[in-house]
């Protein structure tokens, strides 16, 4: 009887380490009154690398020019930068080219993607800006628990407790 007891419990633990763990909005790292920051990100994030020589934040306005590099991992190539937030001049290359220098203008950062698209796939460019995530931007992604982990968390357990309930009952009677 203590073994079946003692099986459910570690299946009860089994099951409830199986959800998956749930992170809280983490903010985005302040920004100093006055600077604007500059954030390269690869798209697809396995496809390639993309940087900017961008050390720390930029002052508001400052004339600093910003070369932005991207480069694509084997069976990649680069497709294109797209600026999702801030404003910019291009001092130099183009928006299909691997190295672009920008000169940041505004208060606001740039959040800018390097688009890869695999070996003989079309190369395309946007038409038009797209949408901000849903929290404009300020917080990181949002991690947590899986609809069907949570319900079948709480059937498994609502069947090890109804089972130990049970084997007590027999146990007593």
């Amino acid at each position: 009887m203590k073994k079946v007891l003692s099986l459910m419990v570690v299946l009860a633990l089994l099951v409830c380490g199986a959800v998956s763990v749930s992170a809280a909005k983490s903010p985005s790292p302040t920004i100093p009154e006055g600077f604007i920051a500059v954030d390269v990100v690869p798209n697809p994030g396995n496809a390639g690398e993309a940087d900017s020589d961008a050390e720390g934040y930029i002052e508001i306005d400052s004339g600093k020019q910003v070369t932005i590099t991207a480069n694509p991992k084997p069976g990649y190539k680069f497709s294109h930068w797209e600026f999702i937030t801030g404003q910019h001049t291009i001092i130099s290359g183009k928006v299909t080219d691997p190295i672009m220098v920008i000169e940041p203008q505004g208060d606001e950062s740039l959040l800018i993607y390097a688009h890869f698209v695999k070996e003989g796939e079309d190369v395309t460019t946007p038409t038009e800006k797209p949408s901000l995530p849903a929290d404009g931007g300020e917080q990181s992604p949002t991690t947590g628990y899986s609809t069907l982990a949570v319900v079948s968390s709480v059937v498994a357990l609502t069947a090890v407790f109804a089972v130990a309930v049970t084997l007590k009952k027999k146990q007593q009677g």
